[in-house]
């Protein structure tokens, strides 16, 4: 397909922009790039580290992407939890300025990008998506790939009551979607006991967050790596409780989007029905798009297949992993030997095919891997 979209002054809503034949190009890996401009992210809130002391460099990242031909960014508040911020002495207000930061960042590397563009040229409307990380990645375990919440985590002092009494547990490490110990170091916690956290708690844990971002003016709210279907129910009471408490509309009913990570074409990372996620999601009205994130590129493509027969009407997403692989077995990333070469024209032919209308890249995606899917979208 070739691009027909283009901003207006009407400002066409994002579902309008989906409905066109060629797929929305996502960004890429927020702390993969990064920790290619030498940004140092070792810290328990992973790339929205840099929010609290140097948030122009994720200003810079988000430029990259646009230039690359991204038509979504999603901001710098993966890890930025009102209970993982707390644990970092961050209170509320402090919080909320954060996240309502992270937006103005987003935005403004829109703008500024926009007046680089050659004169006359037509600019696209680029969205901004307010990026949400499970539960998992805050524990720091790699728990976003198991779906296993039932232990709580004992950490030290006033920060183990403080999150015990939230009904959550603790953790003093970090970790994004990209791998089970993002600070490559162990930190002094210990499973303590086997005390399932709840959907109530999950609830909790996603709730302020979201609000945040809505009112700070993002278009969608993107919700990702989850792993299990508590998770996605807690979600889903989310967009409930945003939609009739805050003042703004949703364009189309539309609040969220829902992307899974999965261990197999059939199964959550927890182990249960994608079947069944995807029938909980199916007939929400204020779910967008549903899809997966953080797996190889071939599993997207499995995924995408299944989800397309069980939700024949809801758009799809996809953005897997590129550049380095995962080993689940060692958790540890390698480099992509030559057999894993990646064919980006079938790969994004596949997808079309099928109706996924967001693609984009999570670990390992730099702005080199966006330019090149989005060259690929321009061939299919």
């Amino acid at each position: 397909p070739t691009s027909t979209y283009f901003a207006s002054s009407l400002m066409a809503a994002l579902s309008e922009r989906l409905s066109l034949p060629n797929p929305m190009i996502l960004d890429g890996g927020l702390g993969t790039t990064l920790e290619s401009m030498g940004v140092d992210i070792k810290h328990a809130l992973w790339s929205s580290y840099p929010l609290l002391h140097n948030p122009e460099v994720i200003a810079l990242a988000h430029t990259a992407f646009l230039r690359a031909g991204a038509e979504m960014l999603s901001t710098a508040t993966y890890q930025a939890s009102f209970l993982g911020l707390s644990r970092q002495g961050i209170g509320p207000e402090a919080a909320r300025e954060l996240l309502t930061g992270a937006v103005r960042l987003a935005r403004k590397a829109i703008a500024q990008h926009a007046t680089t563009l050659p004169k006359g040229a037509e600019s696209r409307r680029v969205f901004v998506a307010g990026s949400c990380g499970p539960y998992g990645a805050m524990l720091g375990g790699g728990q976003e790939y198991t779906g296993d919440y039932g232990w709580i985590i004992d950490a030290v002092g006033s920060i183990q009551e403080s999150c015990e009494h939230e009904g959550l547990g603790t953790n003093t490490t970090g970790s994004g979607c990209c791998s089970p110990s993002n600070t490559g170091t162990t930190s002094h916690i210990s499973a303590r006991t086997a005390a399932p956290v709840d959907e109530d708690a999950l609830f909790r844990f996603h709730v302020d967050r979201a609000m945040v971002l809505w009112e700070s003016g993002c278009d969608v709210l993107l919700f990702e790596t989850i792993p299990l279907i508590a998770e996605a129910r807690a979600i889903l009471r989310v967009l409930d409780h945003v939609a009739t408490r805050t003042q703004r509309t949703a364009q189309g009913n539309k609040l969220a989007i829902l992307s899974f990570q999965c261990r197999s074409p059939d199964l959550l990372a927890s182990g249960e029905s994608l079947s069944a996620a995807c029938e909980l999601v199916s007939t929400h009205p204020l779910v967008l798009a549903v899809g997966c994130n953080c797996v190889p590129p071939a599993r997207a493509t499995s995924i995408m297949h299944v989800m397309r027969s069980l939700l024949p009407a809801t758009p799809l997403i996809a953005y897997p992993n590129f550049g380095s692989v995962w080993d689940e077995r060692k958790c540890a990333w390698r480099e992509r030997d030559e057999s894993e070469t990646i064919d980006l024209d079938a790969l994004v032919s596949v997808w079309f095919g099928l109706g996924v209308r967001i693609i984009g890249g999570c670990c390992g995606a730099g702005p080199s891997h966006i330019a090149a899917l989005a060259a690929a979208v321009k061939r299919c």
